[in-house]
This record gives structure tokens, C-alpha cells and sequence, in this order.
């Protein structure tokens, strides 16, 4: 996945979405209308990641907190997120924190990070501290055998 047409069919029906992509993805330009486009969306993975590139902009790390106008399945049906490959850099946890802040009904948010640093240690603990929408959200990592030394 590199692109998406303008407008998109609205998916009645869709409650679960796996989203990967080819070479880099502008995940601003395609994401919020694949949200807006799925109203009942309960499960979202991205398989590959949330690799970004910016078509020669510089990136907007303002992005995501400046939507006002967000995806119904975020207040209404999305239960779970999947994001295989996180590192927590800004790109990938600009988009986290919105899911956090947004995601009313949201109960899970899996993170497969394998973190090797200090400095990603500390990137992930900011998102833990990320106020949720839905008080009974958790974020939960995948790969936890390398984390916790760091964490601590």
C-alpha cells in the first residue's frame, strides 16, 4: 500500500483491517480515510509497521492532534490495535497517542517493540503515560523479553 484513491467506498461491513505497505507510506494521507471509510472497524493491524515518508514536507509532528473531525468507529467499534515493528519514534507514536486519545471503546493496544535502548525505553514510557480515552484500555507489548531491563 503507497496510495489511496481521493475518495474511498464507505466498508459497511469491514471489522477487521490489516494495512501493510509498499516502500514508504505517507500514513497521514491515507490512514483518516481509511478510518472515516469503515465505521464499524473493531480490528486494525498494521502488519509492517507505520514506516513513514513525507512527500518532501518537512514532517508535521502537529498532525494527528490537530484532526477535530475523527473516524466514528474511534468513539463507537474499534477495539484493537496492532502494530507489529514499533520503535516509538515520533512518526509511529504521533499516531499511537492519537488511537489513546481517541479511541473510546478502545481495549487494547499491542505494540510489537523490540527495544534496545535507553532512549526507546523512554519513548515507549511516554506513551504509557499517554492519557486514554477509555479507561479500559491497556497497551501491551509483544516481544517484552529485551523491555523490562530497560524500563526499570
Amino acid at each position: 500500500l503507497n496510495w489511496v484513491e481521493p475518495q474511498l467506498p464507505v466498508f459497511c461491513n469491514l471489522s477487521d483491517l490489516e494495512l501493510g505497505w509498499s516502500n514508504y507510506v505517507n500514513w497521514k494521507l491515507i490512514l483518516p480515510k481509511f478510518l472515516h471509510s469503515s465505521p464499524v472497524l473493531e480490528h486494525l493491524a498494521f502488519s509492517e509497521g507505520l514506516q513513514h515518508c513525507e512527500s518532501n514536507d518537512a514532517y508535521d509532528k502537529n498532525f494527528w492532534s490537530r484532526q477535530r473531525k475523527w473516524p466514528s468507529c474511534l468513539s463507537s467499534h474499534l477495539k484493537t490495535i496492532t502494530i507489529l515493528h514499533f520503535h516509538g519514534y515520533e512518526e509511529e507514536a504521533s499516531i499511537a497517542r492519537y488511537f489513546l486519545r481517541h479511541g473510546k471503546v478502545l481495549r487494547e493496544l499491542m505494540l510489537d517493540s523490540r527495544v534496545s535502548s535507553r532512549e526507546e525505553c523512554q519513548r515507549l514510557r511516554k506513551l504509557y503515560r499517554v492519557r486514554k480515552a477509555s479507561k479500559d484500555c491497556s497497551i501491551e507489548l509483544l516481544d517484552e523479553s529485551e523491555v523490562w531491563s530497560w524500563f526499570f
